[in-house]
């Protein structure tokens, strides 16, 4: 029986804490690797099982419905960006044209 190295159970904390079960329940299997007795891993795996399977479940049900806007969501971030870059080439010629007439007045 092997010491679990801290950063392994810090991450395992860091993921619980985060609601990232998925790899929670990763790192909870790979501390049971090192430890097959450590009484947390042995609690929190079962526990974790059950909320991965929840949450799949749920993550499928919930995409398909949302794939759809989705798309339509994404359609509106590119026409956004070409209108930022159509607004930032107006704006670098604007500023050209000031430059010119600034210049054309020295003379």
């Amino acid at each position: 029986m092997q010491n679990v190295p801290s950063q392994l159970i810090m991450e395992f904390v860091g993921c619980l804490m985060n609601h990232d079960y998925h790899n929670a329940l990763k790192l909870c299997q790979m501390i049971l690797i090192y430890n097959p007795n450590h009484n947390d891993a042995l609690q929190f795996e079962p526990l974790l099982k059950e909320m991965t399977q929840k949450g799949e479940s749920e993550s499928s049900t919930s995409s398909e419905s949302s794939s759809s806007s989705n798309s339509d969501d994404e359609d509106d971030d590119d026409e956004e960006e070409e209108d930022d870059e159509d607004d930032n080439c107006e704006n670098s010629n604007d500023n050209k044209i000031q430059k010119g007439s600034k210049n054309s007045t020295k003379t």
